[in-house]
């Protein structure tokens, strides 16, 4: 399922906050339980190195840092 920048943003802020999704966002699409499955099983069967945990952990530490700064929240603890 691709959503757009912002959206993203917020869904990551709302479930870092344990929110309920955006009401905007709605039910998953149809065959969106086939597209998950096919890529979990794709990144089951890749043996490539990866990120590393603190590249990824910094990442999303950004992302959710500019979901707070966007709906003018503090950082959180």
């Amino acid at each position: 399922m691709d959503l757009p920048a912002d959206q993203r943003l917020l869904l990551a802020l709302e479930l870092s906050e344990g929110l309920p999704p955006h009401p905007g966002l709605g039910e998953p699409e149809q065959g969106y339980d086939e597209w998950f499955r096919a890529g979990v099983e794709e990144a089951l069967a890749d043996t490539s190195h990866g990120t590393p945990h603190n590249e990824v952990v910094a990442d999303i530490a950004k992302v959710l840092r500019a979901a707070r700064e966007a709906r003018g929240l503090k950082a959180s603890a």
